[in-house]
């Protein structure tokens, strides 16, 4: 095997080292092959969509740039509509054996599709409708990517993260109103508590009013007594001065 060969193998290895799907369709040309699964990259108007990537090394790789062609359909000012050429100058002008069929996957083919450039054209109307009416230029992309491209499994992930987040908020939702409901129940209790020391107080208010009037009645019963005994003392004693007058009258 010659040094090229070995080296287009070692690119093929590295793409399904990356988790690239290689379809090899050309039985009697394994350097003719199908990457099956190019998604459209995140945050982007091609995001939720999968391609089918044409790949063919020619003899003299890597030394000559590989011949890259979208195989579903695509809408994008640099993408031939109808063959699913690019219009890309890294791979077409400013290639390098330096680079390596993972950059094309991983760098070169999103930077593409986030940074298309209308003044280079290989798709005129996309370019036109771009730099004209560029709303109307994102429907028309993320109708291509519905009808041509849509990536069944990216429907499930975004189902499911919509699910999970919905769980989640659901969980949150209850958690708040346990918190709520637990909170109600705190006041409710304090309040209480509060209600309960207040009429504590007041019943040891009324005691202790009740206790003083009790002491004040048996005082004044007390003075009272401590009166009339005075006064029956006093009593008691005028008679006695009585009969010592009439006993000094008698003697008289």
């Amino acid at each position: 095997m010659n040094s090229k060969n070995k080296r287009k193998e070692k690119d093929i290895r590295n793409l399904l080292l990356k988790g690239y799907e290689v379809d090899n369709q050309n039985e009697t040309n394994k350097f003719d092959f199908v990457v099956n699964n190019f998604k459209g990259p995140k945050d982007s108007l091609y995001e939720g969509g999968k391609w089918k990537i044409h790949v063919l090394l020619p003899e003299n790789y890597p030394y000559k740039s590989p011949s890259i062609g979208f195989l579903n359909k695509i809408y994008h000012p640099n993408v031939d509509e109808n063959s699913g050429s690019v219009c890309l100058d890294v791979i077409n002008q400013s290639w390098s054996p330096l680079y390596e069929l993972t950059h094309i996957f991983d760098v070169f083919l999103p930077q593409l599709l986030l940074y298309p450039n209308p003044k280079d054209p290989l798709n005129s109307e996309a370019a036109d409708m771009l730099l004209k009416t560029p709303k109307q230029y994102e429907e028309k992309v993320k109708n291509y990517v519905k009808i041509y491209a849509k990536d069944e499994s990216y429907v499930s992930e975004n189902k499911n993260f919509e699910k999970k987040n919905d769980n989640n908020n659901n969980n949150s939702n209850n958690d708040l109103k346990n918190a709520t409901g637990n909170n109600n129940l705190t006041i409710k209790k304090e309040e209480n508590e509060k209600n309960n020391e207040e009429k504590d107080k007041k019943d040891s208010g009324g005691n202790n009013n009740e206790k003083n009037i009790i002491g004040e009645e048996k005082n004044n019963e007390n003075n009272i007594n401590e009166e009339e005994e005075e006064e029956f003392s006093s009593i008691l004693s005028k008679p006695s001065d009585i009969e010592d007058n009439d006993d000094d009258e008698s003697m008289n």
